[in-house]
């Protein structure tokens, strides 16, 4: 028999009590931000908001770059309105080690003087509806391959407004794929069952794509038919270093947490060395490693990034990636 939506509910309540706690909270926090459509589009229908308020896309962007990005970063931003108007954007950078717990240590600048906030003040022309914040990097030869640089924007005076107002950005170099293997895809926070895909590897480095995990099991167990799936994502990324050790970026699941009001907001998972709004997870990273050559194991924190919170703030899940004889 399918699952009906209600006893979906019930599976998202059990992985984390989720209906009790995190709704409270997301309750309070869903008065200052929105919620709906986290990950794609526009924020809001115009009309919505005052005139001159104004937001990202999604708070999480990860971005891949190469010589054909001839050293530009494109960013939109959306607004309601339609008379010519200026925004202030702000540019901070992360010097804090990748992996580390502490809490992150951003700066004005880039110490290296490789990325630069090229657009200060973004000028959105008279009824135009989006504009774009250009980052630039003056030499890709310093974007080094399995490498990552996290910088974030920020809406100077957009603080009130309900839309996203600051995005973290993960740049890294855009690699060459190949088809590696066919392996299964077992994520014990989602699903309850194993479900095939295809993995890639880049063709000079340790990391790996496993392709579209979550669109089979998110409709083979009825989230898609209960409202609870939006865009599955086209691949989750993962990075094998010395001694075995796996890191990988956050990356949106395409499962949709239901809050109040009716609404539901994109889940995403984070490194747990990374995870820095909730309980201290760190200690998972040691178990995030590849346990042989057919099997790499990784443990993830599931959160709302928008609301920097931790839905299953209980502990991070196993995810398991297996190839196929």
């Amino acid at each position: 028999m399918p699952m009906t939506r209600t006893l979906i509910f019930n599976k998202l309540a059990r992985l984390g009590s989720l209906m009790a706690p995190c709704c409270v909270a997301i309750a309070l926090l869903c008065g200052v931000a929105s919620c709906d459509k986290d990950h794609v589009g526009p924020l809001y229908t115009p009309g919505s908001e005052p005139e001159g308020s104004c937001g990202f896309a999604s708070t999480v962007l990860n971005v891949e770059v190469s010589a054909e990005d001839e050293g530009i970063i494109t960013i939109p931003i959306y607004r309601n309105g339609t008379a010519m108007m200026q925004q202030k954007v702000q540019f901070q950078y992360d010097t804090t080690a990748t992996g580390s717990v502490a809490d992150s240590l951003w700066c004005d600048t880039d110490p290296n003087g490789v990325f630069t906030l090229a657009t200060k003040n973004v000028i959105f022309a008279p009824k135009a509806l989006s504009a774009n914040v250009m980052l630039s990097f003056s030499d890709l030869s310093k974007v080094r391959p399995g490498s990552k640089y996290i910088m974030r924007l920020k809406l100077v005076g957009q603080e009130n407004s309900l839309q996203k107002q600051q995005i973290t950005i993960t740049v890294k170099r855009k690699l060459t794929f190949e088809k590696f293997a066919d392996c299964t895809y077992k994520d014990d926070c989602i699903f309850e069952h194993a479900y095939d895909c295809e993995l890639f590897k880049a063709t000079d480095s340790e990391v790996y794509r496993v392709m579209k995990p979550y669109t089979e099991g998110l409709a083979a167990e009825e989230y898609t038919a209960a409202g609870l799936s939006m865009n599955p994502p086209d691949y989750m990324e993962f990075m094998v270093e010395e001694n075995d050790r796996i890191t990988f970026d956050p990356f949106y699941t395409g499962m949709m947490v239901p809050v109040p009001g009716g609404k539901t907001c994109g889940a995403y998972c984070y490194y747990p060395g990374e995870y820095k709004w909730g309980k201290d997870f760190s200690d998972y990273n040691k178990d995030c490693k590849r346990l042989s050559d057919k099997v790499f194991q990784i443990y993830a924190v599931y959160c709302l990034p928008d609301f920097q919170y931790g839905f299953l703030d209980q502990g991070a899940f196993k995810i398991t990636i297996t190839i196929k004889d």
